[in-house]
């Protein structure tokens, strides 16, 4: 969810509600079965012009660090391989 401020022609600023945004994710595993994981930090932030709505920009961080796939094994292995 997003919210913003802005109006009257004026370029509006959304920012991420981090209650309500996330990001999830699929993978195969070994070929058989989808396993699934999100992240649990989420910051964004949309910058929009109606007056010129080719000029909007989005920007989105997430922390690899804040990997959850409700299991510690893969979610430790996703950190080392991120400082590796």
């Amino acid at each position: 969810m997003l919210t913003g401020i802005g109006g009257g022609g004026a370029p509006t600023q959304l920012h991420s509600d981090s209650v309500h945004s996330s990001v999830l994710f699929k993978m195969r595993h070994l070929g058989l079965c989808n396993f699934y994981g999100r992240f649990n930090k989420v910051e964004g932030k949309i910058s929009f012009d109606p007056d010129t709505p080719i000029s909007a920009q989005i920007e989105v961080t997430i922390p690899v660090e804040s990997v959850d796939t409700n299991y510690q094994v893969p979610d430790r292995h996703l950190a080392i391989r991120r400082h590796a």
